[in-house]
């Protein structure tokens, strides 16, 4: 499948998804979904974890609160530094521990475990990404 063709099965995977996501506004979810790629250089984003915690900030998405949260009085700057904040947080954040894969695929590291467990305490985006059952 072409990369053109990939990208436009994600985004429209994702745009599918966000119907059922707790009635949060489209702007909101669109706002955060470029967050999330330029945290981690996804859908042809270039990485710049400090811009996008910073834009975070002003988000209402509850990820997005979670993040800024999350990275409130740290130096998040960098890949390694991200995945030792969601690292932190253990086994049973589901968030961080999808997070904190995504963070790894940067590593060329390709273990579905923290995913999976992500899956299956809930985290649905998890479950978008096409590597776990729902």
């Amino acid at each position: 499948m072409s990369s053109s063709k990939m990208k436009n099965r994600f985004f429209l995977h994702e745009m599918a998804s966000s119907h059922n996501n707790n009635n949060i506004p489209l702007a909101t979810l669109l706002e955060w979904f470029k967050i999330r790629d330029t945290f981690f250089a996804q859908n042809y984003v270039r990485r710049n974890i400090p811009l996008a915690i910073e834009m975070a900030t002003s988000c209402h998405h509850p990820d997005a609160k979670w993040l800024t949260e999350l990275c409130a009085g740290k130096d998040v700057a960098t890949v390694e530094d991200a995945k030792k904040v969601f690292s932190a947080l253990g086994q049973n954040d589901a968030r961080a521990l999808c997070f904190a894969w995504l963070c790894a695929l940067s590593e060329g590291r390709r273990d579905l475990t923290p995913l999976r467990y992500s899956a299956e305490r809930g985290f649905a985006f998890c479950s978008s990404l096409g590597c776990c059952p729902n």
